[in-house]
């Protein structure tokens, strides 16, 4: 079944884990894409682990990235 854009982010919000959020390729790329822009003082392989590393690097997102990343920060929070 494919989910429009809408409804996945309703999908996400009523049926994914913290854990099953962190895997995702959304939360995976973006923190791949700004390693370097938002994620300096994080040890080179950072990926988060748990709900409070993954509220670290949203912040991290919305505090040094462009307005892209803080638009992604806040779509992976609402999935929280």
């Amino acid at each position: 079944m494919a989910f429009s854009t809408s409804s996945r982010k309703e999908w996400y919000n009523f049926c994914m884990t913290v854990s099953e959020i962190i895997q995702t390729e959304e939360v995976k790329s973006v923190i791949e894409n700004y390693r370097s822009m938002c994620f300096w003082s994080f040890p080179d392989d950072f990926m988060p682990k748990n709900k409070r590393q993954l509220l670290l690097a949203l912040d991290s997102l919305e505090r040094y990235g462009d307005r892209v990343a803080y638009q992604k920060a806040g779509e992976i929070r609402q999935w929280l």
